[in-house]
């Protein structure tokens, strides 16, 4: 997921639209569409709730974990205000 733009969520897409994580053809995961709405939502939620929200250190020291069943930061170190 990246938020990109200055911190703004791209208007036309959701956060997981250019993340293909929930696989490809047969292997495509049925609860896909909710994850991803979910995903969408919670985000939205936190970003109404803490508009001053903003990384404190450079998007290229973001870490990622290393593993092939679940991509994520190591650590997100944001400032609210």
């Amino acid at each position: 997921m990246t938020l990109r733009k200055g911190g703004r969520l791209p208007q036309n897409s959701g956060p997981f639209a250019d993340i293909d994580i929930f696989g490809l053809g047969s292997h495509y995961c049925l609860g896909a569409p909710l994850a991803r709405l979910e995903g969408q939502i919670a985000i939205l939620a936190l970003i109404s709730r803490l508009p001053n929200l903003s990384l404190i250190v450079p998007v290229e020291a973001l870490r990622w974990r290393r593993g092939l069943v679940l991509r994520g930061l190591e650590k997100l170190p944001v400032r609210s205000g």
